[in-house]
Parts: C-alpha cells; structure tokens; sequence
C-alpha cells in the first residue's frame, strides 16, 4: 500500500512541478504525504495552498488542508488557529448563501472540529470537558443530518457515504468520552455497517480495506469497554484477517506492517481478558516481534518507538520474564532523550516509571499521596 502510494506521490509531484498553482493538486499531494508519515512535506504542500490561493474557496482548502496536518502531527495550537481561519471564511460564505446545504455543512464540520480541539487542549489541562462535549456532539448531529440529506438526493454517493460512517465514528468518539457506552457502540455499530458494504461493494480499493480494518479494531475496543472479550476477539480477528489480506500485496509496507502488530497486540489483550495466558503471550510476541523490526528499519520514529514501549508493557503486565515496567520506562526516557518523545506519550511515561518503583518496592509518587 505505501509502495503503491509512494509512486502516486511521485506522479504528483511531477504534476505540481509542471504546474504549481494548481491548489487542488496541492492538496492531494499534502494527503497522500500524510498517509506515509512524512508530516514535514505534507505541511510544506498545504503551506504552498496558502500561498497561491486566490480566493476564499482557495483560502478555505489552505486552512482546512493545514488544520489536518496540525491535528494529525499533534500540533493542537496551530490546528486550533487554522481550523478558526476555514470557520471565519465558511460562516462569511454560509452568510451570503444560506440556503446551500453543502457550506451548512462544511460550517457544521468546522465548528465541531474546532470544539473536538478545545476538548483535547482542556483535556491535557486536566479541566472538565463536559459542556464542550455536549456542543461537539450537537454540531456533529447537524453535520450527520445535512450529510443524510444529501445522501438522499444521491444515495449512490460513495463519498457521501464514507463521510457518514466518518460522521457516526466520530459521534461515538464524543459519546465514549461522555460515557456513554450504549450510546458510542450503536454509532460505532453504524459506523462499521457502512464501512462494510463500501469495502464489499470496491474489494480492490485498498483505502477501504484499510478503513474497514480500522473501524473493526475500534468496535472492537468498545466490545472489550462492555466486558465483551469474546465479541471483541472476533472483531480483531477479522480486522487481522483483513490487514493480512492487504500485507500479502505489499509485504515491506511500513503502514501495513505497524497495523499487523496492533492487530496482535489487540487479539492478545482479548485472549488476556478470557483468561487465555498462553495465546495472549503467543500474541504480544508476534506483535512485539514486527514492532521492533519496523523500529529498528527507523530508529527516529516516533510512532514505531511507541509500538516498542506498547509491547513490553503488555508483557510485562502478562508476567513474561525479562520484560518489566523498567524497561518500559527505560524505552520512553531514550526516546525522550533522544528528542523523538511526543507530548500525549507523558502519560505512558509517568504510569511506567509508578509501576517501575512498584515492581523494585521503591515508595511511588502516588504511594506517597495523602488519601
């Protein structure tokens, strides 16, 4: 899959050089570098969007574009500030077109978007998000009822109908961070359905492949949130065999690779759960075993260097020996060290090093708090 997108990228590439104020090539460009990680040129690209839009149609996909590329590098602040610029530009349009459902739309989006950003940046503060989830959500509806309407007027739409299952995704994200179980597994539920259909009706779009793969570990998730193992390990399963099924297309896909050691781990939490000590090791070892070779092929990647961390720390919690919080901790503080350490991984850091002390009956920060 990377392989396949990397020759596209260098078809747009070629494009863009011959032809550099096009903005709509732009942006494909700056998507397909999201794809493969490369978060400096996909920024780059979206930059150049900003830079010869003409237009506030053009000014709009220079925000929005920038504002995904931010969200998805972890960058919270400027996500914030490009997401208020497309909603500054969307409510001026809607303002003059007020009947044109597809801006009602897009403004619907923007705003939630920018709430599910204010949610995360009060979220790392430790500050209460109830209120904003309750407006996220509420824009998030709208945008699933004007998408439904047009979904009517073109039931065909398989773009209309891939952004409702992203729609429903996201609605049981905010649903699950309300606690509200019942609720986020129907979304979820609706979600997957959809996913479903689009992936069985175009077998050979690997996109959607990839989709579904996703969105069976995610109902997955919420089946283990329930205490539901048994329905979560076949969700796993068939995502696994889905990821397997496109792994066997393009065997040295980085992407790929990093999904099938997810899947493992994921099967092995839901063997863990049901009791099943010998599988979920089995599990945790095929996992931890792609893992660090896709760490070792890219030593100054974050991500895979995090899957390295999520591996020990399951086997460790599993009793495996030579796998403790210690070494957990120990891969966490040589990433930081090495400037590779991302801020939503301090969590991780400082669980390791609590459990750390535990495991060497040192006094914890927690253990020294007053009840």
């Amino acid at each position: 899959m990377q392989e396949k997108t990397e020759n596209v990228i260098r078809m747009y590439e070629k494009v863009v050089y011959y032809d550099p104020a096009n903005p709509w090539d732009w942006d494909i460009l700056s998507s397909l570098y999201n794809d493969i990680g490369n978060m400096s040129k996909a920024r780059d690209a979206a930059l150049r969007i900003k830079k010869i839009a003409q237009n506030d149609s053009e000014h709009l996909m220079a925000a929005s574009v920038l504002g995904r590329v931010q969200m998805d590098d972890d960058d919270l602040a400027g996500a914030a500030e490009s997401y208020r610029q497309s909603l500054t530009i969307t409510e001026r349009l809607a303002r003059a077109n007020p009947k044109d459902v597809m801006l009602r739309r897009k403004l619907a989006h923007l705003e939630g978007s920018e709430q599910l950003i204010n949610i995360m940046e009060r979220s790392a503060k430790g500050e209460d998000v109830q209120e904003q989830l309750t407006v996220a959500l509420g824009h998030f509806r709208q945008y699933l009822t004007l998408t439904e309407r047009l979904i009517r007027g073109d039931p065909n739409n398989a773009k209309l109908q891939e952004d409702m299952s992203g729609i429903f995704m996201v609605i049981g994200s905010i649903q699950a961070m309300q606690a509200n179980i019942t609720g986020a597994t129907e979304s979820y539920r609706q979600s997957l359905t959809i996913t479903e259909r689009l992936a069985k009706e175009n077998p050979d779009d690997l996109r959607l492949q990839h989709l579904l793969s996703t969105s069976l570990d995610i109902f997955g998730h919420i089946q283990m949130v329930q205490g539901d193992p048994v329905g979560a390990l076949d969700s796993y399963s068939r995502s696994l065999a889905t990821t397997e099924l496109l792994v066997k297309g393009s065997s040295n896909d980085v992407m790929l690779q990093s999904r099938l050691s997810a899947s493992f781990g994921y099967i092995g939490n839901a063997q863990m759960a049901q009791g099943d000590l010998t599988s979920a090791i089995e599990r945790y070892h095929q996992s931890l075993t792609i893992a660090e070779n896709l760490a070792r092929s890219d030593p100054g990647n974050a991500e895979l260097q995090y899957d390295v961390a999520t591996s020990y720390q399951r086997l460790a919690d599993a009793g495996v020996p030579g796998f403790t919080w210690e070494r957990v901790r120990l891969h966490l503080q040589a990433m930081k060290n090495q400037g590779i350490f991302k801020p939503s991984y301090e969590d991780f850091l400082a669980e390791a090093a609590e459990n750390a002390a535990r495991e060497q009956g040192t006094p914890s920060v927690l253990d020294n708090q007053q009840p």
